[in-house]
């Protein structure tokens, strides 16, 4: 689905880009945005329900990604949110040393 958001953007931006604009800015931001750097935009969705902890989203970075992180058998779900914010943490750390020198 995010592929197709983005691809939305490339082809109609006013709609595409309102609705990046929209998960970017919502009052959940404890999963991928959790630990990254002020100031990197994530769109993201969370999603929680007894035992499950998700999160999937668009990273922009110096080279943006998509990243999407699902759990189950979570006994504490703010927990496993955190989790996700350790292992997004993680993989814009391994983005931005493998591309953000690149330019891209």
């Amino acid at each position: 689905y995010l592929q197709a958001v983005l691809r939305l953007a490339r082809e109609n931006p006013e709609l595409g880009w309102r609705m990046i604009d929209d998960l970017s800015h919502t009052i959940w931001h404890v999963g991928l945005p959790g630990q990254l750097p002020p100031g990197v935009q994530v769109a993201h969705k969370e999603g929680d329900i007894t035992g499950v902890a998700n999160d999937v989203g668009i990273v922009f970075s110096s080279h943006p990604y998509i990243l999407c992180i699902l759990s189950q058998g979570q006994q504490d779900i703010e927990a496993g949110f955190r989790k996700i914010s350790e292992i997004s943490r993680l993989v814009y750390e391994y983005q931005e040393r493998a591309y953000g020198s690149r330019g891209g």
